[in-house]
């Protein structure tokens, strides 16, 4: 085999595309030089070379998230998180959500909507994303387990304590929460007892 001059860009953008490595923007970038005699040339010289190497590669079975993930791409490219998607549903003892699945549906309280990622009944708590219009309102209430809160976005008052985003709070069993309002709009993540679903 003869070594590639790596000091044409040309050979190497070449190389990728005979063997099928080449990234989108760089099958872009190629695609004008193909109009070129010489870089055609170039790059039917490369299949040989190509042909031998995958040859002298001994066959792998590949791992099988690594397959599922490939497959995924192949089968929905109209969906950025297929890859995620197929890892996710390989990986045993894991639930994930992504961002993009699911719609906040309207609770009770106007202006506050609620996304739910997970109940756990048997730790009787649920775990939601909450989001809250400017000037809504979330009314007191008590809890008869821990309430965790973190504001991801916007900002809330609890009383006279104004939350930003990346604040904490936790309320413990027997605690009565007084309302939480927001002037601007918030989006919070709330681990909370499964009897405040009930309310």
């Amino acid at each position: 085999m003869t070594p590639i001059d790596r000091s044409d860009p040309t050979d190497e953008q070449a190389a990728l595309v005979a063997a099928g490595a080449a990234t989108p923007e760089e099958m872009a970038a190629f695609e004008p030089l193909l109009a070129d005699l010489t870089s055609l040339t170039g790059l039917a010289g490369f299949g040989p070379v190509v042909n031998e190497l995958a040859h002298a590669i001994p066959a792998l079975n590949p791992p099988v998230a690594a397959k599922a993930k490939l497959f995924a791409r192949l089968m929905d490219r109209s969906d950025p998180r297929a890859a995620d998607r197929a890892a996710a549903s390989g990986m045993a003892g894991f639930v994930f959500r992504f961002g993009e699945d699911g719609e906040f549906a309207p609770t009770p309280y106007p202006g506050v909507w609620a996304r739910m990622l997970h109940v756990d009944t048997a730790r009787s708590q649920f775990s939601v994303i909450l989001k809250m219009d400017p000037g809504s309102v979330y009314p007191s209430h008590a809890h008869d387990g821990p309430e965790e809160c973190v504001v991801l976005d916007g900002e809330i008052s609890v009383g006279n304590v104004r939350m930003r985003r990346g604040d904490y709070q936790r309320a413990e069993p027997g605690s009565d929460h007084i309302e939480q309002r927001t002037e601007t709009g918030a989006l919070l993540f709330i681990t909370a007892p499964l009897s405040l679903l009930e309310t």
